[in-house]
């Protein structure tokens, strides 16, 4: 047994030997340093120039080349170095000393251009970091606003092409109002921003109709401590201004984050009114100018806690606050049929919790409840050109509560199909009154006491496949069942997209997306609203939910420039 183990291990020996035989082995180092030079490619030609073979220097610089001739040459190429060629007999090459090269730039500009835009499942995403629009903004906001195609008009963010656009944060609609979100974006620093996508359908797991806005902000694993204080003044008829402040804390998994702001809003704007008004079949003409003033502290706090189990799970838990605790409006009306006064006085406060949980097999759950409450006191004085007056007190509430839970799964499928369902449900309860007191002259008053009960339960179903020949669809049915008060109504919205790369220079995309419309709550009361002495708004009980469907398509050009209708 010992001698056949001897001659197996002899036979191995001499094998070996052989083959080393029949390579050409060699040592590259550098001619200064006499250091082993890494990653420099050696070809193998014959001496009429044939193309034999290849190899790639180790770490320790040494090359094999499994290759059996008699008389060749090395080519040996390395960006560091200067090019040589070596001819040679034999197996073994002595030890090859390469010149580094000497780099001189004399008034020499190297400029290179990385994307900001890409078509990508269906949607635009832009990064911001090379975005040339972002380089010149502070914040977040001011980023968005130098999107190609979007429009910004009293901080409330437009789509061209689109009835409405909805920002949602990592995802997910925000539980944050309009005004709420753009003070977010604003204290948020653009390098805190990973990318901004922008869809013109929106996938049904988002859980909003139309397009959408989504902000992706970056998340690090690291240890630190980042925040922001500033402040900000400004003048126009009044001196108003506020103070704002963020910081972000990340312990290994965890990431805290809070931001708060108080805001002394002052303001003032006129208003011009002329009317033909016919009465009795006489026209009279009627001219006011009306001065609108406003004054209050705006107080917006938001605290979020996110823990990472792993790079695919997640939970994270919130809290959005805003309190206005005394807010005064002012109405004074001058003109030719009469000089009124209103005043207002508001108190408001919402609070809103949510919860989110996000697992590493596809199963998406949250669910978060918000309670939002107002005080309103109005009065009313007016003095008409033929000598009657009108006045009134009233008192007016509202209380929101609104409850939503959903859940989202997805599944990958084999030659990259995605299977993805889910379902949502949202309870909402308002009450709301008008109470008017002490009223004199010929004016409509009518109290009004309304407790509006309104539930909306989805359920939806999408396909998405990504093709390597660069097309990609997405196409989804989400079917919802809504009730308010007596109105009951079931239907189904359709939504799909597609996108095709043949290139990084051409990209198209198309996209269907159905937007629906809620009225507000004010809006579905009976009750009147006197503005001034001649102008009233009166409500419009029984409006119902608009859906609206919009077809877009757009065109990325070297990704960067973007054409689209």
């Amino acid at each position: 047994m010992v001698r056949r183990l001897t001659v197996f291990l002899l036979f191995v020996f001499v094998f070996i030997r052989v083959i080393e035989a029949q390579s050409i082995i060699g040592t590259l180092v550098d001619d200064d340093t006499q250091q082993p030079i890494e990653g420099a490619t050696i070809l193998l030609q014959a001496a009429d120039s044939a193309y034999i073979g290849a190899s790639v220097s180790g770490t320790d610089g040494v090359f094999i080349l499994n290759n059996y001739v008699k008389e060749y040459c090395l080519v040996i190429q390395h960006f560091s170095y200067q090019t040589k060629r070596v001819l040679n007999k034999g197996m073994i090459v002595d030890t090859i000393r390469l010149i580094p090269k000497d780099y001189v730039l004399d008034e020499i500009v190297i400029k290179s251009g990385r994307p900001f835009v890409r078509v990508k499942d269906g949607h635009l995403e832009y990064n911001l970091s090379v975005f040339p629009g972002s380089r010149m903004a502070t914040n977040a906001y001011e980023a968005l606003v130098k999107l190609p195609g979007i429009q910004e008009n009293k901080g409330v963010l437009a789509l061209a092409g689109a009835e409405k656009l909805t920002i949602i944060l990592n995802g997910k609609p925000s539980t944050m109002n309009v005004g709420q979100i753009e003070t977010f974006l604003r204290n948020t620093p653009v390098n805190r921003v990973e990318k901004v996508e922008v869809m013109y359908s929106a996938p049904p797991e988002y859980h909003v109709k139309g397009a959408v806005l989504n902000v992706v902000m970056k998340r690090s694993d690291n240890y630190f401590f980042q925040g922001e204080i500033c402040g900000d003044y400004k003048n126009q008829y009044f001196n108003s201004g506020g103070m704002n402040g963020n910081f972000r804390l990340s312990i290994s998994k965890a990431i805290l984050d809070v931001m708060y702001s108080a805001e002394n809003n002052k303001s003032m704007e006129y208003m011009d009114l002329y009317s033909k008004h016919t009465l009795l079949g006489q026209i009279y003409n009627i001219e006011q100018n009306e001065q609108l003033r406003s004054k209050y502290w705006n107080h917006n706090l938001r605290t979020a806690f996110e823990y990472d189990f792993n790079e695919e799970s997640h939970v994270s838990i919130s809290y959005t606050g805003n309190y206005v605790p005394f807010r005064h409006n002012n109405s004074l009306t001058t003109g030719n049929y009469q000089i009124g006064n209103v005043d207002k006085y508001i108190n408001t406060r919402m609070h809103n919790v949510t919860v989110r949980y996000k697992s590493e097999f596809g199963l998406d759950i949250g669910g978060d409840y918000t309670y939002y409450h107002s005080d309103n006191n109005q009065n009313l004085r007016a003095n008409f050109q033929n000598g009657e007056q009108d006045y009134f007190d009233m008192k007016s509430g509202q209380r929101v509560d609104r409850y939503s839970i959903y859940a989202d799964q997805k599944h990958r499928l084999t030659r990259n199909w995605e299977l993805g369902y889910g379902a949502s449900f949202q309870f909402v309860r308002d009450k709301d009154f008008q109470i008017y007191n002490q009223v004199v002259g010929d004016i409509y008053t009518q109290n009004t006491s309304s407790d509006l009960k309104e539930t909306t339960t989805n359920f939806y179903v999408s396909m998405n496949k990504k093709s390597k020949t660069g097309a990609s669809f997405f196409v989804s049915a989400t079917g919802e069942y809504y009730t308010i008060s007596n109105y009951h109504k079931w239907a189904i919205y359709p939504q799909a997209s597609f996108s095709y790369s043949r290139s990084l220079s051409h990209m198209f995309q198309l996209s269907l997306s159905t937007n629906k419309t809620y009225p507000s709550y004010w809006n579905m009361q009976s009750s009147v609203n006197h503005l001034n002495g001649y102008t009233e708004l009166h409500g419009t009980p029984g409006l119902k939910p608009m859906t609206a469907y919009s077809l877009n398509g757009n065109y990325v050009l070297k990704q960067k420039y973007i054409f689209g209708h």
